[in-house]
């Protein structure tokens, strides 16, 4: 992926592509909003050792220039509750590929529906906004299909935290926090015919998607339909203010979020190479030449360098 025309490293950063819109014009006048949706493994976290370390520099810029960062992840309330924290964070965020979202409680004027009210380990409150089947639900589906011996599988709620801290490399507490699951279950395929039992899940409304490691059970919501929920929410908190999505991910499950933000920024995986086709015809991507938050870092601080008014940014 050398050759991509808009990759971007801290050493090579080819121009950033104007994005096109009338709204933007008047950028001095009434600069746009950034609000920054990230994928975490493999893209804002490393995909060994799960730091962040690396892509400090970008997060420190999003902080001091308030621009929301978004996490949209596969992982679970509590593992990303844990993780907004110890980054300092206060924004929302979602949750399960797509399958929940998080509200912090006196974020938006508005309180916008949920479904539930959450806790953190610190005892902040979260109005989460589940889309569709719940985590329970979603269970007992998948036992009366194992049933039918159709299909073998495991879900992270046949194993141990112990088995799924071997499979994931997390420490055994994080397992642990990975396994307390809203709206989505995590599978290991073994045998059967995978595509029957999509069309038997798709009976029910419910999807499989493909991340890192595992097939992900789920609603047909996606990462895209919840970023597009939370930016309703911001425009209806800021209705004259122009937002721009600016999406970050490594992986098939980010594809949809990248497709459909308005700056799309691909992370060059860890074994090397890019696996998100951002396509051709669009002005606004970027595919970075460094691994992971390496890559996430060098390429937001572009982004943020051409979208925050100069006399902000170098103020």
């Amino acid at each position: 992926m050398a050759n991509r025309t808009n990759a971007v490293d801290a050493q090579h950063k080819t121009a950033y592509p104007h994005y096109q819109n009338s709204a933007l014009a008047r950028t001095k006048v009434n600069p746009p909003k950034l609000l920054v949706f990230s994928d975490l493994d493999g893209t804002l976290l490393d995909h060994h050792d799960y730091s962040y370390e690396a892509a400090k520099p970008a997060l420190l810029q999003l902080f001091r220039y308030n621009i929301p960062l978004i996490l949209n992840t596969s992982k679970t309330f509590t593992e990303t509750a844990e993780l907004v924290s110890q980054m300092g964070g206060f924004h929302p965020f979602v949750t399960e590929n797509g399958a929940a979202i998080a509200i912090p409680e006196n974020y938006f004027n508005q309180l916008p529906e949920h479904d539930e009210i959450a806790e953190d380990a610190s005892g902040h409150r979260y109005f989460i906004k589940r889309f569709g089947r719940s985590y329970a639900s979603i269970c007992r589906l998948l036992q009366q299909l194992r049933r039918t011996g159709e299909f073998e599988f495991r879900g992270f709620q046949d194993m141990s935290a112990q088995e799924v801290a071997n499979i994931t490399g997390l420490s055994l507490e994080q397992a642990q926090m990975s396994r307390k699951r809203l709206a989505s279950e995590p599978i290991v395929w073994e045998s059967g015919d995978l595509e029957l039992f999509k069309q038997k899940l798709k009976l029910q409304q419910l999807i499989v998607i493909q991340g890192g490691r595992f097939g992900h059970v789920k609603s047909e919501s996606d990462k895209a339909a919840a970023m597009h929920w939370l930016t309703r929410c911001y425009q209806q908190q800021s209705p004259t203010q122009t937002f721009i999505q600016v999406a970050l991910g490594d992986g098939p499950n980010d594809q949809t979020m990248l497709d459909e933000a308005d700056v799309a920024i691909a992370i060059r995986s860890h074994n090397g190479q890019h696996r998100l086709n951002l396509g051709n015809c669009r002005p606004n991507r970027i595919y970075t030449q460094r691994i992971g938050p390496a890559g996430w870092q060098a390429a937001l601080l572009r982004v943020i360098e051409h979208y925050v008014p100069k006399e902000r940014y170098y103020g």
